[in-house]
């Protein structure tokens, strides 16, 4: 009987640590997410531009403002939802003192939202120096990043914000919103509801990465879609480094019209990767689905809002500045204004800017290695509605 109490004391004791311990680390999640806050904080989109046959396009690659932990210079990332992992790149002058391909916690800063410990990967074999004008570039931002935080595009203010850790968009903000459901497959793509010409087309990735093309498919796909061969001497044709290869572009002329959500594209330029790569292989069955479409449906007109939690993708024609506005006048909720620190000047010598997208051409991974990278021949331009 002795020991049957006894037991039952010691039992007692571990159930009651147990319970400790769980309600430490129940305390520690939830201030960790508390930490970051639920201010809305705009900062701006930044975009890397880029020069082909004497054209500039100023919308080819989407980059945020980013400070991390012991790193003194100003640096960008780029937003890169077609990807799961947030990648930075190892640097001989910036070595983040880690073996590459392992994952890393960091803290720090990415467009005016604060972040603690999150997980981050190394790559490159830290051979090469970093560049020396400018901000740098210093990785990519991936869709492992927003699992637990809402992603704003304020595609219309050129403006973007990021929501604190497990925080819910908030209500006042959402009427008007259009939500289409989302899938984050098993491979970190988001997929999204997708039609052409009123037909669904199933796995559509939406990618920021690809900030110039309308949408990028797989040969069968484009051949049905536009009518057209590969050799064609209507084709646009585009090479380009994406990942440190090669990368052969052919386009033509969607015949009809795209349409994701109320976002619709009347005969827009779609491209096919002709020489194989595998970051381009789209296709039934595929681990980046059927196809893609960038940031060029929404530029200048959309609101575009990533909840993976919730599964949702939401489209707001226009800017949210004026719902935020009502929504201050109603409940006083505090949206703080983008930061005040100028960004790089825009001129000559620089390729930063936040004009207009002139044409229709696609990006796709964006490399510490790459600058101007284009071979374009003329492209035809999207006709949005």
């Amino acid at each position: 009987m002795r020991q049957t109490v006894k037991l039952f004391g010691r039992h007692r004791a571990l159930a009651v640590v147990i319970t400790a311990v769980t309600a430490l680390v129940v305390i520690q999640v939830l201030w960790h997410r508390s930490s970051e806050g639920n201010q809305i904080r705009w900062a701006n989109i930044v975009w890397k531009s880029l020069e082909a046959n004497g054209d500039t396009f100023p919308h080819a690659f989407l980059m945020v403002d980013t400070q991390l932990q012991n790193l003194k210079s100003p640096a960008f990332m780029q937003l890169d939802l077609g990807n799961e992992p947030t990648v930075l790149y190892q640097f001989s002058d910036l070595n983040f003192g880690i073996k590459a391909q392992v994952l890393h916690l960091i803290s720090g800063t990415i467009a005016n939202r604060s972040f603690r410990n999150e997980s981050f990967r190394i790559l490159g074999t830290g051979d090469q120096a970093a560049p020396t004008a400018g901000p740098i570039l210093i990785g990519s931002l991936g869709s492992s990043f927003f699992k637990e935080r809402i992603l704003l595009l304020d595609f219309v203010k050129q403006r973007i914000a990021i929501l604190g850790k497990g925080s819910a968009m908030p209500r006042e903000l959402e009427q008007g919103v259009e939500y289409l459901p989302i899938t984050h497959n098993k491979y970190g793509n988001l997929l999204v509801s997708t039609t052409i010409n009123g037909r669904p087309v199933t796995n559509v990735m939406f990618d920021t990465g690809s900030s110039m093309a309308t949408m990028i498919t797989g040969r069968a796909n484009w051949i049905e879609w536009t009518k057209r061969q590969e050799h064609d001497s209507l084709n646009s044709v585009i090479r380009g480094n994406s990942w440190g290869r090669t990368a052969v572009l052919i386009g033509a002329p969607l015949l009809g019209t795209l349409c994701v959500g109320h976002a619709r594209a009347y005969r827009p330029t779609v491209f096919f990767e002709s020489s194989g790569l595998g970051n381009f292989s789209f296709g039934q069955g595929s681990q980046v689905g059927s196809a893609l479409i960038g940031n060029v449906l929404f530029d200048g007109q959309f609101t575009v809002v990533v909840d993976i939690a919730q599964r949702r993708m939401g489209l707001f024609r226009g800017s949210l500045e004026t719902l935020e506005k009502v929504a201050d006048r109603k409940v006083g909720r505090s949206i703080l204004p983008m930061s005040a620190r100028s960004l790089p000047p825009v001129g000559p010598g620089s390729n930063l800017t936040r004009s207009r997208p002139l044409t229709d051409l696609p990006g796709r991974g964006l490399t510490p290695q790459d600058t101007t990278f284009w071979e374009v021949s003329p492209a035809l331009s999207p006709r949005v509605e």
